[in-house]
């Protein structure tokens, strides 16, 4: 077992296989356990696999803290993933396909009520730093439920506390990259520090060159991904569970060369339209 204090920054082109990924235990007695499959640390990111057993969760410890003063998004590979912000009593639950953004400065605790393993793909964005925020207080009380929602539901439906965005594909925004052979992007998130959208690739289909403007990850949900980065001398075949990572303006095109769908988690450091290659547009 890995500790993340020990875990070394990347800083050029890398493959990351599912088999090589280092595990890091976050949490004590008090808050819970979580394990977390740590694949990239950059000096933009950090690109986690969030692993919970059936009644699994986690809250807080003096040390502990799952509060960070960043972005993040938290992506449902399978499983249902229930969040609470112990401060407002927001509670959200999100299905396998769906995400949840949380912005800065939110407190966050996780549960699993479901019967099979929860897997949730972690991307934030910059690196959290918990020894920054040590002073600031854990909740005195812990509220399970937005008491001034439920005082007339669903007539207070519009102004019930909406912190954290659970979003899926029906409210993506489309995007397509490319202009010879563009590529369509379903974005799930663009915030300021951070993005998150899905690519499905059709069988023989790729890309234009690509380069984005901050540090990036490709993850492989499903099938094979042909990764091309000529100067870094890299052609690469990955798998579901294998990962990419892509430092900022590294130049690249993606393909997919086997006889089936691809289905690719892209998550940028930054905001998507700032990072946009040439020749992207609205679709």
């Amino acid at each position: 077992m890995a500790r993340r204090d020990a875990l070394k920054a990347l800083d050029s082109p890398t493959v990351i296989r599912r088999r090589d990924v280092q595990l890091v235990l976050w949490g004590d007695d008090e808050s819970g356990y979580v394990n977390d499959l740590f694949y990239v640390l950059s000096r933009e990111m950090v690109l986690t696999t969030i692993c919970m057993p059936p009644g699994g969760g986690f809250t807080s410890s003096d040390r502990y803290r799952p509060f960070y003063d960043t972005h993040e998004c938290l992506y449902v590979l399978s499983g249902q993933y229930t969040l609470q912000n112990p401060v407002s009593g927001e509670v959200r639950v999100a299905d396998q396909g769906q995400m949840v953004l949380m912005r800065e400065l939110q407190w966050h605790y996780g549960y699993n009520f479901s019967d099979v393993e929860l897997r949730l793909l972690e991307t934030i964005a910059p690196p959290a730093s918990q020894k920054a925020l040590m002073h600031h207080p854990r909740p005195r009380e812990v509220l399970g439920a937005d008491r001034a929602a439920l005082a007339d539901w669903p007539r207070h439906r519009a102004t019930a506390k909406a912190e954290m965005d659970v979003i899926d594909e029906r409210g993506a925004v489309n995007v397509l990259v490319g202009a010879r052979t563009p590529i369509l992007l379903r974005v799930l998130a663009s915030t300021p520090r951070v993005s998150l959208a899905s690519i499905e690739l059709a069988a023989g289909r790729s890309s234009d060159w690509l380069a984005w403007r901050n540090d990036a990850t490709l993850y492989v949900e499903g099938g094979r991904l042909n990764v091309r980065a000529p100067e870094a001398e890299l052609w690469e075949e990955i798998f579901a569970d294998d990962c990419f990572f892509l430092p900022a303006g590294t130049r690249h095109q993606i393909g997919n060369l086997s006889g089936e769908r691809c289905r690719v988690i892209l998550s940028v450091a930054g905001n998507l339209a700032a990072s946009l290659p040439v020749g992207a547009s609205s679709a």
